[in-house]
């Protein structure tokens, strides 16, 4: 299994826990490669079993590929972890970092660093972290666009993409934290949110990236 399989296991992996349907022009947005790059890619990973295609759903992991994706998640996740609170990295500065230490280091040093770290459970923007059989929990992700004016929600998780991460650090939006969204017009590209006297406007696709619970139906 080369490194760059283990990444597009682990990718399909992580976009099915945030959306319905895994695409082949979803995966090419989230890698950055080229649409016929991934049909090659994804051509061989289900001809070697690790994924199966569904005409209603895309593509989805085989057993064999959610092993492989939920053992590199695991390991991607801690590492994060460990980056941001022992290394101070920022939240747009650590996903690369771990994406090269993830396929460097074994399952044991993975589980000492992950008791020496008193066993995280979740990754510096919110991602849930498997424990050593592939097992973690299964969360229902409300992506902020779709929060209704005057709700309140608190901030759940953030996408592993730098922009994102970015402009949640510019903005200063941090896990945990409730605001009430006092404007959503997706017509005009903003949702614009607000804790205290803090009031943020983000663009839609960060909307679309920054997931919530919702605290009023």
């Amino acid at each position: 299994m080369t490194p760059s399989k283990e990444d597009y296991l682990k990718v399909m992996m992580e976009l099915s826990e945030v959306h319905e349907k895994v695409t082949n022009k979803l995966i090419a947005e989230t890698l950055q490669i080229s649409p016929p790059g991934v049909t090659d890619m994804m051509n061989k990973l289900v001809k070697e079993g690790f994924v199966l295609k569904e005409r209603s759903r895309g593509f989805r992991l085989s057993k064999e590929g959610q092993l492989v994706a939920s053992a590199l998640i695991r390991k991607h996740r801690i590492l994060e972890v460990f980056l941001v609170e022992k290394l101070a990295y920022s939240l747009s500065e650590v996903h690369q970092d771990a994406e090269v230490l993830e396929h460097a280091c074994s399952d044991q040093f993975i589980d000492k660093l992950e008791a020496f770290l008193n066993f995280p459970t979740q990754c510096p923007h919110g991602g849930a972290i498997p424990d050593r059989d592939g097992l973690y929990r299964k969360e229902e992700l409300h992506p902020l666009s779709e929060v209704k004016e005057g709700k309140q929600v608190r901030i759940h998780r953030f996408l592993d993409d730098p922009d994102i991460l970015m402009a949640v650090e510019v903005q200063q939006i941090s896990l945990g934290e409730i605001y009430r969204v006092v404007e959503n017009i997706p017509l005009k590209n903003r949702l614009t949110i607000q804790r205290g006297d803090h009031v943020i406007t983000l663009s839609a696709q960060a909307a679309d990236n920054i997931f919530v619970d919702r605290l009023e139906h």
